[in-house]
């Protein structure tokens, strides 16, 4: 495992952490310290705890969703057992995956103002705030605009500016590009990259199209430390992303988990990821694989048929 962050430099400290939620689901036992500007994935299959975490992170469980919560969290030096949402929300970011339900007011710079406002910020200093934090998420030219004109991408930059508007201390993305399209996965991964870069907040990500997330770098476009949770919940694995993606990447596959294209290879050869002239052999490959074969005509009722189909 990676060496932890020292003392009160931390500002993610997660010691011994169960969570049972009332339905019998939860995550547990994990260890988890982050220095400033450290940036974690959380991977695991659908159901190993992962989103329930983050929300141990920042504070809605247990205080707004019911759970028999142990161990200890803290951020920035406050335990969240002691303190709700609101008591954190000057120090903890979030972005949620649903862009609809992440923007609630009608104007964008609004909406980006109105974490500012719940905090007292004096008048004079949010609009600046509020610009900086649109330019950060590359959603300056959307200032003004209201949130139901928007395209998915364009409002999960706006959540983004809405999480970042405070400078937190740590940012919590929980699968931010589940609902977007290609442009907007592109659009918010460089939102993403820029927020961080502005803040310099640590972050602990949690997503599923990891391929589309990373890029075009691959493996190197992810946050550099890997978690895994196994299907209960429990820590599996902790440390750099190239080891883990080696020591782990076979079980993920296994599990249904999507992997960047040069982990799902480097697992399929069984080389490491990032060896040089791994992606080279996939001409080789395609070629000695066996023509595909079109599946026969069927016979008997239509069950489905559609002509001029427009989605």
């Amino acid at each position: 495992m990676p060496e932890p962050a020292a003392g009160p430099a931390a500002v993610l400290d997660v010691a011994g952490l169960e969570a049972v939620l009332d339905g019998g689901a939860g995550v547990g036992p994990v260890d988890l310290r982050l220095a400033p500007g450290e940036q974690v994935l959380v991977l695991g299959p659908s159901g190993a705890g992962k989103s329930t975490l983050l929300r141990c992170l920042h504070g809605a469980v247990p205080h707004a969703v019911p759970a028999r919560v142990s161990g200890r969290v803290a951020v920035a030096g406050r335990p969240v057992a002691e303190h709700g949402v609101a008591a954190l929300a000057d120090v903890v970011g979030v972005l949620a995956q649903d862009p609809e339900t992440g923007v609630c007011l009608a104007d964008v710079t609004d909406e980006v103002a109105f974490p500012l406002e719940n905090l007292g910020t004096p008048p004079a200093a949010i609009g600046p705030a509020v610009a900086a934090a649109l330019g950060a998420a590359g959603a300056a030219h959307l200032a003004g605009r209201r949130t139901d004109a928007l395209s998915g991408g364009e409002l999960q930059r706006v959540a983004l500016a809405a999480a970042v508007v405070t400078r937190p201390r740590l940012l919590l993305l929980d699968e931010p590009t589940s609902m977007l399209d290609a442009d907007g996965v592109a659009a918010v991964r460089e939102a993403l990259a820029a927020a961080r870069a502005s803040t310099g907040a640590a972050c602990v990500l949690v997503e599923h199209r990891l391929d589309a997330l990373a890029g075009d770098a691959g493996v190197a476009g992810l946050p550099g430390r890997w978690v895994v949770l196994s299907a209960d919940g429990r820590v599996t694995h902790d440390g750099p992303a190239a080891r883990v993606a080696r020591d782990a990447g076979r079980e993920l596959l296994d599990r249904g988990c999507w992997l960047p294209e040069d982990v799902e290879l480097a697992v399929a050869l069984g080389g490491a990821v990032g060896e040089p002239g791994a992606f080279d052999l996939l001409p080789g490959l395609a070629a000695e694989a066996p023509p595909s074969r079109a599946p026969a005509a069927g016979q008997g009722e239509v069950l489905l048929a559609a002509r001029g189909l427009a989605v």
